[in-house]
């Protein structure tokens, strides 16, 4: 299973056209996106974070998502 985390900031439009290859790559386990104020993002992962625990997130951009190609 592999978890997807996007944050697009502009017009909603554009975000949901730029989304449309994400949503189209496969049927989700769950799909949580949807429209949220930036604080809102920022809090998203809080629960899972036991207070006290240094926890280090890293996250990476990705320009493609593509299936793989079969050489056969």
């Amino acid at each position: 299973m592999v978890a997807i985390a996007v944050c697009y900031n502009g017009d909603l439009t554009s975000g949901e056209k730029l989304l449309r290859p994400i949503r189209a790559f496969g049927p989700p386990f769950a799909d949580h996106i949807s429209p949220m104020a930036y604080r809102q993002v920022q809090t998203l992962l809080d629960a899972a974070a036991i207070r006290g625990r240094r926890y280090y997130i890293k996250s990476s951009m990705m320009r493609l998502i593509t299936t793989a190609q079969s050489t056969s």
